[in-house]
């Protein structure tokens, strides 16, 4: 006969269980400065489109190219020195070619010298504002170099020259985040899925996002949507699992915690085990949640305390008080003064005390 024992002893959400954020890992991700106030950054930026370059004779041009083909040889034979000074012929041949200003911030970054750096990977944004590629990816060079605002306003240059462009607008996403500007970083990828709807990279960042700040109905949602759009390539069930169960949708966890407990590589971690355990009992299948904690081998410390308690109720709602009495004595003599694990004792002899019998173990 099973016992009528409230699962009040381990909280409906696991509560002994670290409510940390879990890796919020995008693409990206680099220990980066802190980013200053941006403003307005957000906005449509102004003049995305410029005059074009004047026409200029193939003569003209050719002499250019050697030159910049010249610099490229001297950098490569380890003569920095004389490679900047020939781009720099180069540039005074055509001031305009941006070209010569994205060469010159390559070789500086080379060399190692970030002022000149700065000042360089500045000069080549100016001179190629339509170039999303050189906007994404100096302004991404512009933050490692501590130039945080500007780095942000190129990369958010490089999406409006670009707007579909998914992989732009998870980077400027990433960088956002690592400054902890969150509801930026969500307003980057909400606006690219009105851009590239259905996206999985998108949808999986943004879930990812609203995951770490534990809006777990968004996360879920966007989780969702692409499991449904995108099942073959679907490979977020764990995250899922973590979301669906501190959402209380217990029966969801339960199903994405299977499907990760027969992947080989990555099993289920201990805490994603108490939380698959924890989801079965609150779904009154202990003998699942058994099988799953008798599984889970947790040393001294930690979650030990978590597993001990779920293993003692487990038994106590599956009649086996007599194995019941023997886990809650171990942990008690690992945990002497908890008061959790005094409950629970108190429990037992409530139970003994009606003389209920005990279940075969």
């Amino acid at each position: 006969m099973k016992r009528n024992v409230h699962h009040s002893c381990v909280s409906r959400h696991c509560g002994n269980v670290s409510r940390r954020s879990a890796f919020f890992l995008i693409s990206c991700a680099s220990a980066l400065l802190s980013l200053p106030a941006i403003g307005a950054a957000f906005e449509r930026p102004e003049g995305v489109l410029i005059r074009g370059r004047q026409p200029t004779s193939v003569t003209h041009s050719l002499r250019v190219q050697r030159a910049l083909d010249r610099a490229n040889e001297l950098q490569r034979a380890g003569k920095p020195r004389a490679a900047l000074a020939t781009l720099r012929e180069a540039r005074d041949l055509d001031p305009r070619d941006p070209a010569t200003y994205e060469l010159e911030a390559r070789f500086l970054r080379q060399s190692g010298d970030p002022q000149q750096l700065v000042v360089a990977l500045i000069a080549a944004l100016a001179s190629a504002p339509n170039s999303a590629r050189l906007q994404h990816e100096f302004g991404m060079l512009l933050i490692e170099a501590g130039e945080a605002r500007r780095g942000i306003e190129a990369m958010e240059r490089a999406t409006w020259v670009e707007p579909r462009n998914h992989q732009y607008l998870q980077d400027l996403a990433s960088q956002l985040f690592a400054r902890n500007d969150r509801q930026d970083a969500r307003r980057v990828l909400e606006r690219g899925l009105g851009r590239v709807p259905l996206n999985r990279g998108l949808l999986v960042t943004l879930a990812e996002l609203c995951e770490s700040d534990q809006d777990w109905k968004s996360a879920v949602l966007y989780y969702d949507l692409a499991a449904d759009n995108f099942p073959s390539g679907f490979r977020k069930h764990r995250r899922r699992a973590r979301c669906r169960y501190f959402l209380g949708d217990y029966k969801g966890a339960v199903e994405d915690y299977q499907v990760v407990a027969k992947l080989r590589k990555n099993p289920l971690a201990i805490e994603e085990s108490i939380c698959h355990a924890d989801s079965l009992m609150l779904l009154k299948h202990y003998d699942r949640a058994a099988d799953v904690l008798a599984r889970l081998s947790v040393p001294d410390g930690g979650n030990d305390l978590d597993v001990q308690m779920l293993r003692v109720l487990c038994a106590v709602q599956l009649g086996r008080l007599n194995k019941a009495e023997g886990l809650l004595s171990a942990a008690l003599r690992r945990h002497p003064e908890n008061a959790e694990l005094k409950q629970l004792r108190l429990l037992l002899g409530a139970l003994a005390g009606r003389g209920l019998a005990s279940r075969p173990n």
